[in-house]
This record gives C-alpha cells, sequence and structure tokens, in this order.
C-alpha cells in the first residue's frame, strides 16, 4: 500500500517535468524501483529503470546520479531471481558509480542500501570477509542507519556464530 501511495506522488508522465523542480523524482522512481525488485511487482522495475534514464543531468547527487541508481535496480532483480553471481557485478557497480558515501545518510538513501544490499549478497555467495567489512560500515561507532543497522548487526552476529566466535555474536 506504502509503494502505491508513494508512486500516486509521481505521475509517470510527469516524471521527467517534475524533476526539474524541487521533487526528489530521482529518489522516489529508484525508491518504487528497488521495492518493485525485491517485493513487488517486476515489470514496474523497468518503468522506474526508464525514468530514472531519462531524468535530466545533475551534478548535485554524482556526475551521472542515473548509472548508478539503475545498475542497483538491475542488482536487486537479478538476486531476487536467485542469480546471485550475476547481481554481484551490478551490485559492485552501483557501490562504485554511487559517488556519495557517508555515516552521515538516511537509511533510505542509495548509499546505506547498497551498501547492505552488496552485503547481503557477498554473505550469499560465501565471501563473508567482504560482507562482514560491508556490515561493519552500517553499524555503530562508526554509523548509524536504523533498520539497516540493526539487521547488519543480526548478520555480523550470525557470521561471528558461523566462525565460532559466540562472544562477538552475542554482542
Amino acid at each position: 500500500r506504502e509503494a502505491e501511495a508513494l508512486a500516486a506522488t509521481l505521475p509517470l508522465d510527469s516524471a521527467v517535468a517534475y524533476a526539474e523542480g524541487d521533487r526528489p523524482v530521482w529518489w522516489t522512481a529508484w525508491i518504487l524501483g528497488a521495492y518493485h525488485a525485491q517485493l513487488g511487482d517486476t515489470a514496474r522495475v523497468g518503468i522506474w529503470h526508464d525514468v530514472i534514464g531519462a531524468l535530466p543531468d545533475s551534478g548535485s547527487y554524482s556526475p551521472d546520479y542515473r548509472a548508478p541508481l539503475q545498475a542497483d535496480l538491475e542488482a536487486r532483480l537479478l538476486a531476487r531471481r536467485g542469480e546471485l553471481e550475476a547481481a554481484l557485478p551490478a551490485a559492485e557497480r552501483a557501490m562504485e558509480l554511487w559517488g556519495i558515501h557517508t555515516e552521515n545518510d538516511y537509511e533510505a538513501m542509495p548509499s546505506p542500501q547498497m551498501r547492505f544490499h552488496l552485503a547481503s549478497l557477498r554473505n550469499a555467495t560465501g565471501d563473508t570477509a567482504a560482507a562482514r567489512h560491508l556490515y561493519h560500515s552500517l553499524v555503530p561507532p562508526g554509523a548509524w542507519f536504523g533498520f539497516l543497522t540493526a539487521r547488519a548487526s543480526y548478520d555480523l552476529g550470525a557470521l561471528a556464530e558461523a566462525a565460532g566466535d559466540r562472544a562477538a555474536a552475542r554482542r
């Protein structure tokens, strides 16, 4: 329901025009695309992917903010299909191309979401060292990202337990 309510604020036929104003069109399009890639109607992912690609250039977010957002949507859709090995390069490309990585972001911004998704992919494909590193970037003392911090902490605990480090798992 919430995705539908958010989509109602951004009519597809007006998205590019709204981007010229003060609406966060790129963010809304990416959030909706990411939601549909992971949980919703996969046919809608392509629509939001195309909307992002049609948005005007902006130096405010990244030299080309569209490519990393599109790569992230591609990675999420591949992961949903179970194609984890194929999702990894797209997720890595999204992280590399997104030029803003800071501990002061909101949990719903691209950087922490991309980081968590890449950590989850790394974990699922057996690269637990890389997963641990990425998960650590989402937890205190260095960062706080709301629900992402809680989930990253849980996954760090599971990795520690699997490695036999019960003290770290409890922490």
